[in-house]
């Protein structure tokens, strides 16, 4: 319709979040690009990184980001990779460290 009436227009396309997970309990001397590797024969369009904290990477520990689809939604189901046990939890975002509305620390909403 608004074609039809020449009037200027833009859609905001909806974007899903991706899924974040965090794979544990790898050795230490893992590498990324073999984790990579095997990573993407599963699930080919996973991007991988250590995961770093304030103090620095953590050894064995790497996050997944995925698209978010259906069968990128069964990550979390994955229990080995290269015959290693490993453990997959959705990766949690740092909180925030003050309060928003008293700039006080170490919760959340006002007391």
């Amino acid at each position: 319709i608004l074609t039809g009436e020449e009037v200027t227009f833009h859609q905001v396309q909806h974007t899903l979040t991706p899924l974040e997970y965090v794979i544990k309990s790898l050795p230490n001397d893992t590498t990324t690009t073999a984790l990579t590797m095997e990573v993407k024969k599963l699930y080919p369009q996973a991007k991988l990184e250590p995961l770093i904290t304030t103090k620095g990477p953590l050894p064995g520990a790497f996050k997944v980001t995925l698209p978010n689809n259906d069968h990128n939604k069964k990550f979390d189901n994955l229990r080995y990779i290269c015959n290693i046990r490993i453990y997959v939890e959705k990766y949690r975002k740092p909180t925030t460290l003050l309060c928003r509305n008293c700039q006080r620390a170490s919760h959340a909403e006002h007391q």
